[in-house]
């Protein structure tokens, strides 16, 4: 659920950049070539409802990022943690035997 509440975010998200590209754009056309004032009026307030309804939805999914993590990533989190583990008493098991060998060594040759 916290995978599809990014996604219709971003999407939102993109929409309202998009649409704010879309009225500079327009903005300037209206400096360098000259557009009727109810033209640009009209595309102006339709662009800036477009990016007002963006906005809405980025507001309405912005909840969905802080949402607590899914049994799924917790379980991958707890299976890295138990690896690390393992690693790390594996690691201990070889040194022991190491030093248990470096022991053997030193008594033969003591004798």
């Amino acid at each position: 659920m916290d995978n599809n509440f990014q996604q219709k975010y971003s999407l939102a998200r993109h929409h309202a950049w998009a649409g704010t590209a879309l009225l500079a754009i327009l903005m300037a056309l209206r400096v360098f070539i000259n557009l009727p004032v109810m033209v640009t009026s009209i595309a102006a307030s339709v662009i800036i409802i477009y990016i007002l309804v963006s906005l809405v939805y980025t507001y309405r999914f912005h909840f969905g990022l802080t949402e607590k993590p899914t049994n799924s990533e917790v379980n991958m989190d707890q299976e890295k943690v138990d690896a690390k583990k393992e690693k790390e008493r594996l690691k201990l098991e070889k040194k022991k035997a190491k030093i248990e060998l470096k022991a053997r060594k030193k008594g033969n040759n003591n004798a």
